[in-house]
C-alpha cells in the first residue's frame, strides 16, 4: 500500500489498521464468535508495563479437540503510523498465538496465559530479538535461557 492510499483509507486519529487487520483474519476463522478479550489499563507506548495492548481468546474445536485459541495484539503496528507504510515488516512482523486444551470455564479465566504472553513480549521488546514462524518454547525452559536454547549468544 502506498502512503497516499494509506492516508485516504485511514484518515482518522483513532484509526487502528493493524488491529483491524488481525480482527479481519480472526473473523474469517471464527465468524461471529465474540472473543474473550484482555486489554491493558495503560498502553505500553504511554508508559504502561505491558507491551501487548491486548490478547483475545476464541473457543475452538479445530482438530477435534476443544481448546482456547489466544492471539496477541502488539508485536505489529496496530495504530495509524505513516512511517510503517511500505516497510518489509510491521513493527516486529508477527503476533503470538497460544492454544490451551480447555474450554473457557465460566467462573475463572486463564490469566496465566496472558502473563506468559506479556513476558514473552517483554523479552522481544527489551532484547530486540523476535520469533519466527514455527518457533516454539519448551515448557521447561525459562525466558532467560531462550538464547541458549536457540543457540544464540546472551546479550
Amino acid at each position: 500500500m502506498e502512503l497516499e492510499e494509506y492516508k485516504s483509507s485511514f484518515n482518522s486519529e483513532d484509526a487502528a489498521p493493524g488491529w483491524d487487520a488481525i480482527d479481519s483474519v480472526l473473523k474469517q476463522v471464527y465468524a461471529e464468535q465474540e472473543p474473550k478479550h484482555w486489554g491493558t489499563i495503560i498502553k505500553y507506548m504511554l508508559g504502561g508495563p505491558d507491551p501487548l495492548d491486548g490478547i483475545s481468546a476464541y473457543q475452538s474445536s479445530a482438530g477435534n479437540r476443544d481448546h482456547l485459541h489466544f492471539c496477541s495484539y502488539g508485536f505489529t503496528s496496530l495504530y495509524y503510523d505513516e512511517e510503517a507504510v511500505g516497510q518489509e515488516f510491521s513493527k516486529f512482523g508477527f503476533e503470538l498465538t497460544f492454544r490451551l486444551l480447555s474450554k473457557l470455564p465460566p467462573d475463572e479465566e486463564p490469566i496465566w496465559v496472558c502473563n506468559l504472553m506479556q513476558n514473552l513480549a517483554r523479552y522481544v521488546f527489551e532484547s530486540g530479538k523476535w520469533f519466527e514462524e514455527y518457533h516454539w518454547i519448551p515448557a521447561w525452559y525459562g525466558l532467560k535461557t531462550l538464547d541458549t536454547f536457540y543457540g544464540k549468544n546472551v546479550t
